[in-house]
């Protein structure tokens, strides 16, 4: 299915995953940095220091990223009786860190990236952040995007605080578009299949022929939820085997991961001539020339990437972040989740280059990169936006079985098992996680 503006027909392909991850041993960050400790202190931002606040937090994540760190000296500054201890699970399997949390020996704060929240929903593991939403008179909903929240709902409870979100957007090529007869001016989304017609046609007419390449095919994220989605309650693999068939035939003409240049607000990420696609997630940056499409004057063409039911999917690249249920400081972990959510101090962290990767979850945050970036044009841009992010509706997150599921379809694109055997593999899998 391709949607454009006016008519149909539209291009693209697949999608290189960036994930920013930190690399950190088990770190415990004090009042005053220690000299070890590769971050630079905040600087003064004028906020008055409350001691009343009082209180030790850890915090269980995976892989300790840099604006959690600046975040959590920041707020030791503010509030002096506080102390925060980042440990980095990265080592730690999902079992064991389920252990942890039952005992009470993770902490305050645990990242969820590597937990299924589904499976563990009931547990009783983790607080529900509507209450604590509901009960703070500084929370303002209005700032937020309470979309992402909703999509994010299990049982009408939040589990976990996103940070940041993205999609995914295909980069086209799109002097090759217009000499395969496309109006590039009037493509917007795509799915999938669209993207393999794009392909099949550049197979067929460009003078490339079979040697037309893209990045790695990841629509894996993207479509899955249409076949099974534990949140939603779909489990239904009625024309996996297409999707299974287009991916192979794709991924045999991959040319492996890109790079990005050095440019991080404007990146046409290069595209060869014989290169008809690539994927990434964008960053806010990326919506200048992607979603609204000014001075664009780039070969490459930003299209945002739907699932074949019309709904486009994200997910959380910073994050989401639970407080666990057996913390003997709830409240304090609750005011430290909101601190790092809010838009507080916003130039400050991003003059230390810690960008966030994707969209963060405040509108205000939002708004104040597009005031930074400065470009030409940008009056009514950040409407746009917020309209665009109002859309985003279906959540993809790690769960067990569409990990077992994604180890089924590679082991197909090795040649392992064909289309039929690995369909009915899958189909067996999300049946069994969903009676469980």
């Amino acid at each position: 299915m391709i949607n454009m503006k006016k008519t149909a027909s539209l291009l693209l392909i697949l999608l290189l995953m960036i994930t920013v991850c930190g690399c950190s041993n088990n770190t415990k960050i004090y009042n005053r940095l220690s000299e070890n400790n590769n971050l630079s202190a905040p600087e003064e931002t004028g906020e008055s220091t409350d001691s009343s606040v009082a209180g030790e937090l850890t915090i269980y994540t995976f892989g300790t990223e840099p604006q959690l760190k600046y975040l959590a000296n920041k707020y030791m500054q503010v509030h002096p009786n506080v102390v925060i201890n980042i440990v980095n699970a990265d080592h730690d399997s999902e079992t064991e860190m389920i252990a942890k949390l039952t005992s009470g020996e993770a902490g305050d704060i645990i990242d969820l990236e590597k937990i299924d929240m589904y499976k563990y929903s009931g547990s009783g593991l983790f607080e529900n952040l509507y209450k604590y939403m509901n009960d703070d008179p500084d929370w303002n909903e209005d700032d937020y995007y309470t979309n992402i929240f909703k999509a994010m709902e299990i049982d009408d409870r939040l589990l976990g605080m996103p940070y940041s979100f993205t999609y995914t957007t295909a980069r086209f090529n799109k002097t090759l578009l217009n000499e395969l007869g496309y109006n590039t001016d009037e493509i917007n989304e795509i799915d999938c299949y669209g993207i393999y017609d794009i392909y099949l046609k550049a197979m067929r007419e460009s003078h490339y022929g079979e040697n037309i390449k893209l990045s790695d095919w990841a629509m894996f994220d993207v479509e899955i939820g249409t076949f099974f989605n534990p949140v939603t309650d779909v489990c239904d693999f009625e024309g996996f085997e297409k999707y299974l068939s287009i991916s192979k035939e794709i991924d045999a003409h991959k040319i492996g991961f890109t790079t990005f240049s050095n440019n991080p607000y404007i990146d046409d990420l290069t595209l060869t001539e014989n290169q008809i696609l690539k994927c990434i997630y964008p960053s806010p940056a990326d919506m200048n020339i992607r979603q609204f499409k000014f001075q664009n004057d780039l070969n490459s063409l930003p299209v945002t990437v739907i699932d074949s039911d019309g709904n486009i999917p994200f997910t959380v690249t910073q994050g989401p972040y639970a407080i666990s249920s057996r913390s003997a400081y709830k409240d304090l972990a609750w005011d430290f989740l909101k601190y790092c959510v809010s838009d507080i101090d916003y130039k400050s962290k991003m003059s230390r280059g810690m960008d966030f990767a994707g969209f963060c979850i405040n509108r205000n945050t939002n708004a104040q990169f597009y005031d930074r970036i400065n470009v030409n044009n940008t009056e009514g841009l950040f409407d746009d936006l917020d309209a665009f992010v109002d859309r985003l509706s279906v959540y993809s997150f790690y769960n067990d079985a569409g990990e077992a599921i994604r180890k089924e379809v590679d082991k197909y694109l090795r040649g392992q098992n064909d289309e039929i055997i690995t369909a009915e593999n899958c189909r067996k899998i999300a049946e069994k996680y969903m009676g469980e």
